[in-house]
């Protein structure tokens, strides 16, 4: 029971962490694909134009 405890007392500062990896992950992701975005990195979307203009 006192391991129990002791491990119930470390959680909330692992799950802080935890949380914290998750939304530094989740930034940094979104933050790639708005630059992905606004520089129009060739890819599946620059086919249709290209096929079109042909």
């Amino acid at each position: 029971m006192s391991e129990e405890l002791a491990t119930d007392a470390r959680t909330d500062s692992e799950r802080r962490g935890i949380t914290i990896g998750i939304l530094i992950v989740a930034l940094l992701c979104l933050f790639l694909f708005f630059v992905w975005r606004h520089y129009g990195v060739p890819g599946s979307g620059a086919h249709p134009a290209a096929e079109s203009t042909q």
